[in-house]
């Protein structure tokens, strides 16, 4: 009788543990996610054809293609990302 108590306690914990760690991943893909969206609108606002298309395949890109554009294009991506945030700044600094 005290194994299956402790086996429901040691479950209890794992789940706890893994609702957590679930928690803690959709935050995190939720910052991922705002973020893309941010560069993507960005690029696709301010860029030239090229970047405009990257904002595109950004708009369209999963998270691991996600990473891939980050990889291949860090310069574009995170030019765009300051651009992105200096425009937000502005953007409250009005209201």
């Amino acid at each position: 009788m005290k194994s299956m108590t402790n086996g429901k306690i040691c479950l209890t914990r794992w789940m706890t543990k893994q609702q957590k760690m679930s928690e803690n991943n959709m935050e995190l893909y939720e910052k991922v996610e705002k973020e893309r969206q941010a560069v993507a609108y960005a690029m696709k606002q301010y860029g030239g054809s090229f970047v405009k298309a990257l904002g595109d395949a950004l708009l369209h890109a999963d998270i691991k293609n996600v990473a891939r554009i980050k990889t291949a294009f860090p310069d574009y991506y995170y030019e765009y990302l300051a651009i992105s945030k200096r425009k937000d700044k502005e953007k409250s600094n009005e209201q």
